[in-house]
């Protein structure tokens, strides 16, 4: 009798630990998951047909570089044109503001870039559904808010305007973690060395080799060093995007432009939740960083699920990107840009 109690408190400690393990497996797994993210979710560094390196931003965009993108996008009559500025359009820019007209300039990612014909875009359409406005896209796929913001000063800044737009989502504050990024290129990464942001891994290291896989040991033991609490070396780490911000608003308004970051919801504010989406919210809101935040307003245009306004990619469609562009001309119709800071306020309605 002593001998299967024993044998049975033996097999009850064993499923005990075989649970711990699994659970500890399984967690780091998922973990592993979403930290290659951060390196390339196809594990295949692809082409790239509009950017070139740059030593600062890690890429940016060709000048005048002109791509059909029917092949990628199967049949659509997608075409990525870049102007003599360097930003997708159909039109070249002056720096001074055409007359009887107010410029935005709208800086962010891929979204704000646009998976669409340039005319679908939520900057051209504000354009088109008021014509009081200029709207010149400074989007760049795969950006952070780092590089958002180096690009702005480097190129932006000369163009005259009444109002900076900083068009962000949830992938936008992760980059700006991280040295490298999923197409392979390197990126420039910002510490915090007391109260100063200090930018480091510039020179950017060039991009990995097109086909070359884009996952390393040494990939493997920054991660492993991650989960350790042994990197990043920067305490401050997590707060970096966000002080970034703080430096972009401040460079904006010292320039006498008014300032608003728009945080546009992707697939993961839809579907898994709004925790993240908050947590950005809320820091931006302890620095006193004007958002016009449109997750509700997105939300309550979906009657299914939101392939209603995401294409495949995860990037807005034709519907997605008109409702963003009212959304922001409901914003400006209560607080019309006058060079002046602007509070934050949702859409109405």
């Amino acid at each position: 009798m002593a001998t299967r109690v024993l044998i049975g408190s033996a097999w009850a400690g064993v499923a005990i630990c075989l649970t711990f393990v699994g659970g500890r497996l399984t967690r780091l797994l998922s973990d592993w998951q979403r930290f290659k993210m951060t390196l390339d979710p196809a594990w295949v560094v692809p082409e790239d047909p509009v950017n070139r390196y740059d030593p600062t931003l890690g890429w940016k965009h060709i000048p005048g570089k002109t791509v059909d993108m029917e092949p990628v996008f199967a049949g659509e009559d997608i075409v990525f044109q870049i102007n003599s500025n360097g930003f997708r359009a159909i039109q070249d820019y002056c720096p001074e503001i055409p007359g009887g007209r107010s410029r935005i300039v709208l800086v962010g990612d891929s979204f704000t870039f646009g998976f669409v014909r340039f005319e679908d875009t939520f900057g051209a359409l504000i354009e088109t559904l008021d014509p009081r406005y200029q709207v010149i896209n400074m989007g760049a796929c795969a950006y952070g808010v780092d590089q958002m913001f180096l690009w702005y000063a480097e190129d932006g800044i000369g163009f005259d305007s009444d109002l900076v737009i900083v068009a962000i989502m949830e992938d936008d504050i992760r980059r700006a973690r991280s040295d490298r990024w999923s197409s392979g290129h390197g990126r420039p990464l910002f510490q915090l060395i007391g109260d100063d942001l200090v930018l480091t891994n510039v020179p950017v290291p060039h991009r990995i080799p097109p086909g070359t896989r884009n996952v390393r040991p040494s990939d493997v033991m920054r991660f492993l060093r991650l989960r350790r609490g042994l990197s990043p070396s920067d305490p401050g780490a997590e707060d970096v995007p966000f002080q970034v911000l703080r430096a972009f608003r401040d460079l904006v308004e010292e320039a006498g432009k008014a300032f608003l970051i728009v945080y546009l919801p992707t697939h993961s504010d839809f579907d898994e939740g709004d925790q993240i989406r908050r947590g950005i919210l809320n820091r931006c809101g302890e620095l006193g960083l004007p958002v016009l935040d449109l997750g509700e307003w997105m939300k309550k245009h979906i009657v299914n699920d939101d392939s209603e306004l995401l294409r495949s990619d995860g990037h807005y469609n034709s519907r997605g990107n008109a409702l963003v562009a009212k959304a922001i001309l409901r914003y400006l119709n209560r607080h019309r840009p006058s060079k002046t800071p602007m509070d934050g306020a949702g859409p109405a309605g």
